[in-house]
């Protein structure tokens, strides 16, 4: 399954963890303005509801990243406003994405093994 992430996005916060031999965190907060990006967005096959490893891979990402990230760049998942999409690899490797469509922003948390 091959993921198409719009890249034309304005990076609102960026931050990774030390990265050694491949492994650690990375974290975005992309905007984006462009309609094409949007339809490629909505196109993703979102869920409505999270699991219990949303909430787990997102403090492990903010736990480990170099920078503190400001609560305006930390989706509140309590709120009914996100889509959630998840992915993992073989490896462990996963990544998560949380898009706010309302102000057409995605929250990119990626976790390496």
């Amino acid at each position: 399954m091959v993921l198409e992430i719009p890249l034309d996005y304005e990076e609102k916060f960026y931050s990774t963890s030390n990265m050694f031999r491949g492994e650690g965190y990375v974290y975005i907060v992309a905007k984006y303005e462009t309609k094409e990006s949007i339809v490629k967005l909505d196109k993703i096959d979102w869920s409505e509801a999270f699991s219990n490893n949303v909430k787990y891979l997102m403090e492990d990402t903010y736990s480990n990243i170099e920078d503190n990230v400001p609560s305006k760049y930390k989706p509140n998942i309590e709120e009914k406003n996100f889509l959630y999409k998840e992915y993992s690899k073989d490896d462990g490797s996963q990544m998560l994405l949380i898009y706010e469509k309302e102000k057409s922003q995605l929250y990119i948390f990626v976790g390496l093994n």
